[in-house]
């Protein structure tokens, strides 16, 4: 029984202290590298949401939006749908009308 006592505060010393696989005191510990993510394109201080190249869009049936671009921030929503009122000079609105499904403006905000 006595063994089995020793032998018990003997195995629970060693993960105390770390054991086989504790690291090296005097190895100075690093961060991982951090991976900065690529800037964003700058934007045109006068179309900062990329409204101009869609103003095409205007006109055309709602169905003809192309999907949102990856990071880009687009609401599309009829004349008749709640929106909030937040200026986001680097959101691109799409505004179709509720009666005829035709985009009537695209617009920053």
């Amino acid at each position: 029984m006595r063994a089995l006592v020793l032998g018990c505060v003997f195995l629970l010393a060693g993960c105390a202290e770390g054991g086989a696989n504790a690291a090296d005191p005097d190895t100075p510990v690093t961060a991982p590298a951090k991976v900065e993510p690529a800037p964003p394109p700058p934007a045109d201080p006068a179309d900062p949401c990329g409204a101009a190249p869609l103003q095409s869009l205007v006109g055309q049936d709602k169905a003809t939006v192309p999907p949102t671009p990856p990071g880009a921030t687009w609401r599309v929503h009829s004349t008749t749908d709640a929106v909030t009122e937040d200026l986001r000079r680097d959101r691109l609105n799409i505004v179709w009308d509720a009666e005829s499904g035709k985009i009537v403006r695209v617009a920053c905000g």
